[in-house]
């Protein structure tokens, strides 16, 4: 049996630091992002990202990572403690992640690093980045703000707000739509019954089903 703590914080609280540490422990790569909001509110995925730069996130994160004495690519988030205003620790991701998408469309191409890294090629340090652009997940996005809008936590004005900061698709790519033709499919099933009225439900089960 594991025991965690619960930090309370509101939902923009969480806070990551990206990146990649040379074999002597050097950062080749800073970046950080916020988490405004996530579905299932409290302890779900992601559903609105943000690019910032954040310096105590960033020194935190790196001052962990290296006492860890952790190497190549790595993801690690914070949320900030409401009780004492604070950064704790939430996790780490030894990984890419699925806001990668922003991250490289943003100026950091972690991908890059690591494949250039694997095969014994020099890397230019890449610490600057475009801040201000956003992640957002639609579906998981709009069950958040219902969710968040019923508990007094967000107005429709504050949601809508947020979404003018220019977008980064997560899938979306026109040279290969595959993937995003698959994904939409799998958003409207699992959403179909979460959002949509029962009448709409029904029709749109007819036409998977057929």
């Amino acid at each position: 049996m594991i025991m965690t703590e619960i930090i309370p914080g509101s939902e923009d609280s969480y806070c990551s630091y990206y990146t990649y540490l040379d074999v002597d422990g050097e950062p080749l790569a800073h970046f950080t992002k916020r988490k405004l909001r996530q579905y299932p509110v409290g302890f779900g995925e992601g559903s609105f990202h943000l690019t910032d730069w954040a310096p105590e996130v960033a020194e935190t994160g790196l001052a962990l990572l290296q006492a860890l004495g952790v190497r190549g690519m790595v993801n690690v988030e914070f949320k900030r403690d409401e009780r004492d205003g604070e950064l704790k620790l939430i996790e780490c991701n030894a990984r890419l992640t699925a806001a990668n998408e922003l991250v490289r469309r943003s100026g950091i191409d972690f991908a890059e690093i690591i494949y250039l890294r694997a095969q014994g090629r020099p890397v230019s340090p890449a610490t600057t980045y475009e801040t201000g652009l956003g992640m957002w997940f639609p579906m998981h996005d709009l069950l958040a703000f219902r969710e968040l809008r019923s508990a007094g936590h967000l107005t429709t004005r504050t949601w809508l707000a947020s979404l003018r900061h220019p977008q980064i698709p997560a899938v979306l790519d026109l040279a290969d739509l595959g993937p995003t033709v698959t994904k939409a499919g799998q958003l409207l099933r699992w959403g179909r019954h979460r959002v949509l009225p029962d009448r709409v439900q029904r029709a749109s089960r007819e036409v998977f089903d057929a």
